[in-house]
Order: C-alpha cells, then structure tokens, then sequence
C-alpha cells in the first residue's frame, strides 16, 4: 500500500487531489494536514473529501495518523487536539492518532483519557455501522456537537466543551430511546441509563454539566 501527505493544510486545495484522484496508485490517504484546522471547519473538510473520494465507486480508508495539537507546540492547543481526536472518529476516517511532542500529546495521560473513553463510548455504539451525522444535531453554535449515527438504532454524540442540542430521532419513532452520558475526561459513565422524551421526533440532550468534554449515547 501507498500513501502520501501533501503540505497544504486545507484538504480542499488542489495538491490534495495528486492522492484523492489516483486510487490506482495510492490504496489509502492520509489528511493529517486537516489537524492544523481548528472546530467545524476541521470537521466539514474530511466530509468533503468522504464524498469526493466515494464518487467514482471506489472506496478507500481515509487516515489521520497526526494530531497536531499540543500547548506546547505550534499547531494548535491541548484543547484543539483532544477535540479533533474525537471529530476524527466521529467523523468517519479509519484512523487516527496524537502526535508525538512538542507538537502533539503522545500517549499523555490526556490523550490516554480520550483513547479509554473512546473505546467505552464505542462499546455501546457500534461506529463500523454508523455515518457521520451533524444534520441531525439542531439548535447548536458552531462548535458544540458532533454526532455519528446508525439512525433509528443508536446515536453517539460529542460535546467538547458541554452544551444543550437538538437531536433528531425521527428514524426511531415508536421506539423507547435512552441517554448514558459519560465523563470524556475521567472515563466515567455518569449515572443510570434514563429514558428520554421524545418530542415532534427530537430529544433534547443537555449536558449533565455546563463545561467539560463529553459523550452522550443515544439507543
């Protein structure tokens, strides 16, 4: 297998394309580079490119293998990498890792938090039959939700620095929904399985605090 990882940081510039363009050559891609780009923008890019990539009918992994991202570096904060860790898996690609420092947080007992909370958060969310979903998460600013769903089965829902959202369930109507949040920082479940009204096919999924990183799984 082949890959290549181009300079530019947007994965909308044409130099991205040399790899996207010839699956004959490279059998995957990598777009580490989209680790430079900060909130939604790091988000909407790799869909972009998702779409891009799947038209001709051939589909390939798309990895991430350096998350810049470290108060210690110059690419971007602590905040920044352990927020694009989690936009990474929720937003589809096959892989993705922290960056070694200075630039990145290495196996940091941070980014060790967000790998263990990650794997309990896909324990009750199965991402291999799940899409990135954000058109389901309404009443949202620009950054406060992310969301990967297998609609009407489950719903795994990320919030990087808590909040209160919208999400449409409308696939699951006549069904009994739950909510288990978890405590992305601690890697603790938060609380009992509760039931969760639904409303015109949305739920309302408030954090059960105003601040922190956190995960809400919808079945």
């Amino acid at each position: 297998m082949t890959t290549e990882m181009w300079d530019a940081h947007s994965l909308l510039s044409d130099t991205h394309k040399a790899t996207f363009d010839h699956p004959e050559t490279y059998d995957f891609a990598d777009v580490s580079q989209n680790n430079h780009q900060v909130g939604k923008v790091h988000w909407d890019n790799p869909q972009e490119v998702r779409e891009y990539i799947a038209e001709p009918g051939i589909i390939r992994p798309i990895n991430t293998v350096k998350i810049y991202g470290a108060n210690t570096g110059r690419y971007g904060t602590t905040r920044d990498a352990q927020e694009r860790f989690w936009r990474n898996i929720l937003g589809g690609l096959a892989t993705t890792r922290f960056h070694r420092p200075p630039s990145g947080l290495g196996l940091s007992e941070i980014s060790q938090s967000h790998i263990r909370s990650m794997r309990m958060a896909l324990s009750e969310h199965d991402i291999f039959n799940s899409e990135p979903h954000l058109d389901l998460v309404g009443d949202r600013s620009v950054n406060e939700a992310y969301c990967s769903a297998n609609p009407g089965v489950s719903y795994l829902v990320f919030f990087p620095d808590g909040g209160n959202v919208l999400l449409d369930v409308s696939a699951a109507e006549g069904k009994a929904l739950t909510v288990h949040w978890l405590d992305i920082r601690a890697s603790e479940w938060v609380g009992d399985v509760t039931a969760i009204d639904v409303e015109d096919g949305k739920v309302r999924l408030e954090t059960p605090r105003e601040e922190g990183y956190w995960a809400g799984v919808v079945r």
